[in-house]
């Protein structure tokens, strides 16, 4: 009885690593947030490149020296 229980044993442990996910497979997530992202700038975009928002103009200077 032993015997046969070592060997099953064996056996499994053998086996044991056929049945292991891969590493990669492993760590893949199936909710959609955990997919690897392409960097900025998606290949495919073809949306319009952002337009420069100008700069405001300089506030004008108020000179309280104006004659004396």
């Amino acid at each position: 009885m032993k015997l046969i229980r070592s060997v099953l044993l064996s056996a499994n442990i053998d086996l044991s690593h056929q049945f292991q996910k891969p590493q990669a497979v492993r760590a893949f997530s199936a909710t959609p947030f955990s997919v690897p992202r392409e960097p900025y700038p998606l290949k495919n975009d073809t949306s319009p490149a952002p337009v420069p928002v100008p700069a405001p103009a300089p506030a004008p200077s108020i000179n309280y020296f104006v004659g004396s």
